[in-house]
């Protein structure tokens, strides 16, 4: 489905940074799906962000300014998932879930598009 996304997004450096900084990366995700930031209302499974999770950690983090809308953020959640049936139509459905492997996906592809 979006093959040609992800191996756009496949790059050793981004690896690397990924590998550099595992451990926080993992606690901030955490922190959004499971811990204090999460969402009370989302309902889904334990170790897992959904859109409405991702959209905060982007406002948080300011990914979110200038061109880049909440738009291209829900494009961004709705392209990565694994899940070969998720389209960006269903991405607000309450069963449209990210995993970890899935957000550092996403926080690659926004983190690539603040460089161009």
């Amino acid at each position: 489905m979006h093959m040609k996304w992800r191996r756009d997004f496949a790059r050793p450096e981004i690896d690397s940074v990924f590998k550099e900084y595992y451990d926080d990366l993992w606690k901030v995700f955490y922190c959004y799906s499971d811990g204090p930031c999460r969402s009370k209302s989302a309902k889904r499974h334990t170790g897992t962000m959904v859109v409405e999770e991702f959209m905060n950690l982007c406002k948080d983090a300011k990914l979110l300014e200038g061109s880049f809308s909440s738009v291209k953020i829900y494009s961004i959640f709705a392209n990565v998932q694994q899940d070969e049936g998720v389209s960006e139509a269903e991405i607000g459905a309450a069963d449209s879930e990210m995993i970890f492997p899935e957000f550092l996906e996403g926080l690659a592809v926004r983190g690539c598009r603040l460089l161009e």
